[in-house]
């Protein structure tokens, strides 16, 4: 039965498997003009361009289509703009010497022109380039970042107006990366906000561990011991739960092709329907914005208490219940919510109201292949995901340049497969803020111990014995907008 639904579940989809993001889906006209008009809005800076370009290449990414573009001459000029390149692989003596010139180029060059970057290659290769140049010691306010997308979801193209696939290099005539310099000479100038993921794990039972040459494997230091803390940059969004699940599995699938790439994530999503998986009830505590001591909301959890005893059943927590003017709700003993004399006290209207299977957090307004999720989450059918915050205070917009994130969950699979494929809007909004975040989950011990799988822009995790991450603010880059469809 379940494999008839999962045929015709995909039947449905392959005349849109263009589609399926990242991966599922790509926006409308509608969803493409919202982006443009929404980033133009933000923080546009009056710039003076340098009459120099670079292209930062992963030579791998697209089927290595990428790779074409270190076949042009080096520097190639048109109309009076240099555009260098160089490959980010890495492993090429002359491209470090490059990267050496370039960081000397930057440096010379007047505090108010900025030099272009382009990054060719998926939304890895953008952010990668990002930590490049921090690590050579360039000055990040005298650049200006663009994107050529040859990755399968490309989040930070359709936002910034770059769209979702690169034009063939260089092209009759030379008139694909003609065309592109003409781009990058129209292009606007917007800030744009980068954050950071610090997430730590159990200091006994803790791992990470993700996806290397298509295999499971854990995150160590020398010494073959387990690394108890990841810090990692944020450009486009964090999340934890099923979707991130999803994107493992297809990371140890993926192909070179684009279009059975998105098949292959279509097919991962739909095996999981149906599946038991660990919700965010089973390992989150709670989630708070510390800046303002607000609680986002929290899963009825008391630490020592809830799915947590000692051996021989006796429970440490000892606190009273603060008295306060909102509603609580009482948890005692095996997460039934049955009061005894050691129970904590909790908001009611913070109570997270489902057993959601992912619980996302967006920096810019496309998730998994081109999606606004939190935009469509605003149907009059979408209720908010905790009592005590209603619609009117979860109204604002996403923006990449705002320093603010959003915060959603999906209730279950098919409502996240059927958002993402058919732009339902079925997630369900949680908070929209400045942050720090905090998320503290439940506390593992020798009898009871908690996994989860997360993700950062598209690197993919699964985390055991989870005990906090925290996302905060890092920093303002400078990115170039363009006026392709999305």
């Amino acid at each position: 039965m379940f494999l008839t639904y999962s045929l015709f579940i995909l039947l449905l989809l392959l005349p849109q498997c263009r589609a399926i993001p990242d991966i599922i889906s790509s926006h409308t006209d509608r969803d493409a003009t919202y982006h443009r008009q929404l980033s133009k809005r933000h923080h546009v800076v009056p710039h003076i361009p340098s009459n120099r370009t670079y292209i930062f290449v992963n030579p791998k990414s697209g089927g290595r289509k990428a790779g074409d573009i270190l076949h042009l001459p080096n520097p190639y000029v048109y109309k009076g703009i240099a555009v260098y390149h160089l490959n980010v692989s890495g492993t090429l003596r002359e491209d470090k010497s490059a990267l050496k010139a370039f960081r000397r180029d930057v440096s010379k060059t007047p505090e108010n022109v900025f030099t272009r970057v382009l990054a060719a290659g998926g939304d890895g290769t953008v952010m990668g380039c990002v930590n490049l140049l921090r690590k050579e010691g360039v000055d990040l306010h005298k650049v200006v970042i663009g994107h050529i997308p040859y990755g399968t979801g490309n989040d930070f193209a359709r936002v910034t107006g770059w769209g979702v696939k690169a034009p063939s290099i260089p092209g009759h005539n030379n008139k694909g990366i003609n065309d592109l310099i003409e781009q990058w000479l129209q292009a606007e100038i917007s800030d744009f906000d980068l954050w950071r993921v610090a997430f730590t794990v159990h200091k006994t039972y803790g791992s990470f561990w993700n996806v290397i040459n298509r295999m499971d494997s854990m995150l160590t230091r020398k010494g073959r011991k387990a690394i108890a803390k990841i810090d990692v940059p944020m450009m486009n969004y964090f999340s934890m739960g099923l979707e991130s699940k999803i994107g493992r599995d297809f990371e140890r699938r993926r192909g070179q092709s684009q279009f059975w790439n998105k098949l292959r994530y279509g097919w991962e999503a739909l095996r999981q329907i149906g599946k038991e998986v660990p919700t965010v009830k089973d390992y989150l505590s709670n989630v708070t914005e510390t800046s303002t001591n607000e609680l986002i909301f929290h899963t009825a959890y008391c630490e020592g208490q809830s799915g947590h005893h000692d051996e021989d059943g006796d429970d440490d927590d000892d606190d009273e219940a603060p008295k306060g003017e909102r509603n609580r709700i009482l948890r005692g003993r095996g997460d039934k919510g049955i009061p005894d004399d050691k129970a904590c006290s909790l908001p009611a209207d913070r109570l997270l109201y489902d057993d959601a299977v992912s619980l996302d957090v967006l920096n810019i307004p496309s998730f998994a292949g081109g999606n606004d999720i939190w935009s469509r989450a605003d149907h009059w059918w979408n209720r908010p995901a905790v009592s005590g915050r209603g619609k009117d205070k979860l109204k604002g917009a996403g923006s990449f340049s705002d320093g603010k994130l959003e915060l959603l969950t999906y209730k279950d699979m098919l409502s996240f497969y059927l958002d993402v494929a058919f732009k339902i809007g079925n997630a369900r909004r949680l908070y929209q803020g400045s942050g720090p975040f905090e998320f503290n989950f439940k506390k593992s011990t020798p009898t009871k111990r908690y996994y989860t799988y997360m993700q950062v822009d598209g690197e993919y995790f699964k985390v055991f014995n989870p005990d906090k991450a925290v996302v905060k603010f890092d920093q303002k880059i400078r990115v170039m907008l363009g006026k392709q469809k999305a």
